[in-house]
């Protein structure tokens, strides 16, 4: 099995430029799980829409331009478990701000 990667500074991320939200409309993605080494600008709100990560698993060890709040929409993370306690937190750049 060929493993997918997006070319990063130094590094390859398994997730790239995914799970964002470029509309208006609600992005629900509660409940919902993800494995991934590496996150790099994904989970982002960029617009007016909501974004729900309401008791989601995200399992990542670096994450780089991921998680932020761009617009005047909501964005949720109640109950939601973020990072992968198995593995030693790799980098967290640029995550997890409300613009």
């Amino acid at each position: 099995m060929k493993k997918l990667t997006g070319k990063g500074k130094g590094r390859d991320y398994v997730i790239d430029n995914c799970f964002n939200n470029n509309g208006d409309e609600k992005q629900d993605y509660s409940c919902c799980e993800v494995n991934s080494s590496t996150s790099k600008d994904s989970y982002n709100n960029h617009t007016l829409g909501l974004q729900d990560f309401k008791d989601a698993n995200i399992f990542t060890s670096a994450t780089k331009k991921s998680f932020n709040n761009q617009s005047s929409g909501p964005q949720i993370f109640k109950s939601a478990m973020i990072g992968n306690s198995n593995e030693v937190m790799l980098d967290i750049d640029h995550a997890y701000n409300n613009n």
